[in-house]
């Protein structure tokens, strides 16, 4: 089944592959860029002659025909008849008379260069039919390059005539056609070329890399993906919340309407657990890094919110986080409690808030297994109806096997895209072996919002029931029970905040059936 995705969700999907692909790109232009301004560039020159072959015959009369020896323009050549099927067999002679290494030097002299400069940096080349030949030139300078064309076509006007190829009835001409001019731009290297072969590159690493960091990705990121792997249904999604809203803790995010109806839609699946006096629910999470304690922040202010007697304690010593979600909420830490649970009758409204002082993990330990903690859980029956703990870690905290014998039920926090399938699997299994239930799995920074995974209901842990009664007050929702709650009441609380919602003391909430979540 298909999730349906928000835009800034896509971008957090799509959003790192692109980085690393647009920077393995520059990376390779960079580089290409780098690579191209060290190579020393080869400019070319190109000129063109022409080549005519005469022959004599002394009983014919004679002839005149063009020789070019010492100057561009032609000279008569008395005496001579033009011999086209002896031009055409030349041109190639010539041509590789041209690469030779005599030519070379004569050429390199003519210019002014050293020989090793000209040497394997002239070639000829000619079309069949045709007795042109074209002469190119190569070298580090444009100017270099045009020289040394034209003077080859210069030395050659001269040797070749005089070389005496064809014996004393025939000779050989030689005519310039086209001068080389010095170019403006190097044949090699080519920039835009080597750049865009570099990007290329660079792109094709780029997918390579997010390919393999995709393979090699073991987090989770979907809802379908978590309830598939896990076997564990999913209570609710939490976007992303913006640092702007996350700097004013649970409180400013309560406002937002995003935030806020998928934290009361877990709240509502967590009805056959609530709605049963002297509840206690644990929030945990596989490491500590999950969003945890603003998790258990929220669901303390939903509950709250739909009349519920909620104290929020804080168990993770080793981060105690939850105190910074109610700034001034709570105003006793809970090694304050231990000793005199009963300061806590003291304080007012439907929601009270238990912070905690860092400890070490030895020191976690033994406070959470002490009796004094268990006394301090039993006085909080007087004045709530549920008890929201935030845990340690499963992985990682100290003292979560003595606290899970306190707690009926437990929320596992996923963060999309940073918990390990590896280590939420491991989660799943430590709280299963303590025997604690998993009412459900909230993901945090969601990617998704939509869809579920078909998974096996056998395989899914269920809350342990509670004896069934009828119930002794109005229903929650009903007229006649918002008859019974005032202004004053709805909006009290114990440092004023407007946030949270007073229930005042009612009798025992009559006990109802708890069965598994299901969705």
């Amino acid at each position: 089944m298909s999730t349906p995705l928000n835009l800034r969700a896509a971008v957090r999907i799509v959003g790192p592959p692109v980085a690393i692909a647009v920077a393995t790109t520059c990376v390779g232009v960079a580089a290409a860029f780098a690579a191209t301004t060290q190579i020393t560039p080869t400019y070319r020159a190109r000129s063109s002659m022409m080549v005519a072959a005469y022959t004599f015959n002394p009983d014919s009369p004679s002839t005149t025909s063009t020789d070019t020896t010492s100057t561009d323009t032609a000279t008569p050549v008395t005496g001579g008849t033009y011999d086209a099927a002896l031009s055409q067999a030349l041109v190639a002679t010539v041509s590789k008379l041209v690469e030779s290494a005599k030519i070379a030097h004569l050429t390199a002299a003519q210019s002014g260069l050293d020989a090793k400069a000209v040497a394997g940096h002239l070639e000829a080349s000619s079309e069949p039919g045709v007795q042109i030949i074209n002469l190119t030139a190569k070298a580090s300078s444009g100017e270099r390059a045009a020289s040394i064309a034209n003077s080859a076509v210069t030395v050659l006007r001269t040797q070749i005539p005089s070389a005496g190829m064809l014996g004393p009835r025939a000779q050989i001409s030689v005519t310039p056609l086209d001068r080389a001019s010095a170019p403006s731009t190097p044949l090699t290297p080519n920039l835009l070329l080597n750049l865009l072969l570099g990007g290329l590159l660079g792109l094709i690493a780029g997918i390579a890399i997010s390919s393999v960091r995709k393979r090699l990705d073991g987090t989770l990121r979907f809802t379908d993906q978590i309830e598939r792997e896990l076997q564990v249904g999913i209570l609710g999604t939490l976007p992303r919340v913006r640092r702007s809203v996350g700097r004013k803790g649970a409180l400013g995010a309560w406002r937002r309407r995003p935030i806020a109806q998928p934290v009361r839609a877990a709240v509502a699946a967590l009805a056959p657990l609530t709605d049963a006096p002297d509840r206690r629910l644990l929030v945990t999470s596989a490491y500590q890094d999950d969003s945890k304690a603003f998790v258990s922040a929220l669901i303390s202010l939903a509950l709250a919110e739909q009349y519920y007697r909620v104290t929020a304690i804080e168990a993770d010593f080793q981060h105690p986080s939850l105190g910074d979600h109610f700034p001034g909420g709570g105003e006793y830490t809970l090694q304050q409690l231990l000793p005199k649970p009963n300061l806590l009758l003291s304080a007012q409204g439907p929601l009270r808030i238990v912070s905690a002082d860092q400890a070490n993990p030895e020191l976690s330990r033994a406070m959470l297994r002490s009796a004094a903690f268990g006394e301090f859980l039993a006085t909080t029956r007087d004045h709530s109806d549920l008890l929201v703990i935030d845990g340690p870690p499963v992985l990682v905290g100290a003292g979560l096997s003595a606290l899970s014998a306190e707690c009926d039920a437990a929320v596992l926090v996923v963060q999309a895209g940073s918990t390990g399938l590896a280590h939420a699997r491991r989660a799943v299994q430590v709280l299963d072996r303590l025997q604690l239930p998993i009412a459900g799995v909230i993901v945090a920074d969601a990617l998704d919002t939509g869809g579920r995974a078909k998974y096996s209901v056998n395989a899914a842990p269920a809350l342990a029931p509670a004896p069934a009664l009828q119930p002794a007050i109005a229903p929650a929702n009903s007229p006649a029970r918002e008859s019974q709650i005032t202004d004053d009441e709805r909006y009290a609380s114990s440092d004023d905040e407007a946030v949270r919602v007073h229930r005042g003391p009612t009798p025992d909430r009559a006990e109802q059936g708890v069965g598994a979540v299901q969705h």
